[in-house]
């Protein structure tokens, strides 16, 4: 009897930890999760000095409000409508062909490298304002994501604000 009620016991135990593991975020994702909201964060290597930094990101004009803090930027994400790279319009979610995504970002600079993130993440299609981590999450449960933004929302998301962050060289030459 000892030996069914400890198999038993041990079953119910494993099938909870695998389920836990599903429903985990993938090591490799940008998107974490704080205190219940949805944050994405990245680091970048960086061979200029801060000062040119914050020039490119003025130049590319992707953020509003620009406050400097010694080497911490802070401002918000200008309005953006997703570029989704081809991604299929009848597996994909509607909000990244309508939308328009605002986030609030902070740039902090350490030598040879910089973190950006993006925190209060929302997006709007004109008819009300959604809260990122309603996009995020499985409906009705605020600790699990959804399995499938790993698999298209996030690829999308990344290669966007990469294109707002990553350092690029502008030059002049025709």
């Amino acid at each position: 009897m000892k030996k069914v009620l400890y198999l038993l016991l041990l079953s119910v135990f494993s099938s909870l930890t695998i389920s836990a593991q599903d429903s985990s975020i993938p090591e490799t994702s940008l998107f974490k999760v704080e205190n219940d909201a949805v944050i994405w964060q990245k680091i970048y290597d960086l061979n200029v000095s801060a000062k040119e930094y914050l020039t490119f990101i003025k130049l590319k004009n992707c953020l509003e409000g620009i406050d400097t803090v010694q080497t911490t930027i802070i401002g918000k994400l200008k309005g953006f409508k997703p570029n989704t790279y081809g991604a299929a319009r009848m597996s994909s979610p509607i909000y990244l062909f309508t939308a328009m995504i605002f986030a609030d970002a902070r740039i902090e600079i350490k030598e040879n490298k910089y973190r950006v993130t993006l925190s209060n993440i929302k997006a709007t299609d004109g008819l009300g304002i959604v809260d990122f981590e309603t996009l995020y999450f499985k409906m009705l449960s605020k600790k699990t994501a959804r399995p499938s933004f790993f698999k298209i929302d996030e690829p999308i998301l990344n290669k966007n604000f990469d294109s707002f962050f990553e350092y690029k060289k502008i030059t002049s030459d025709f």
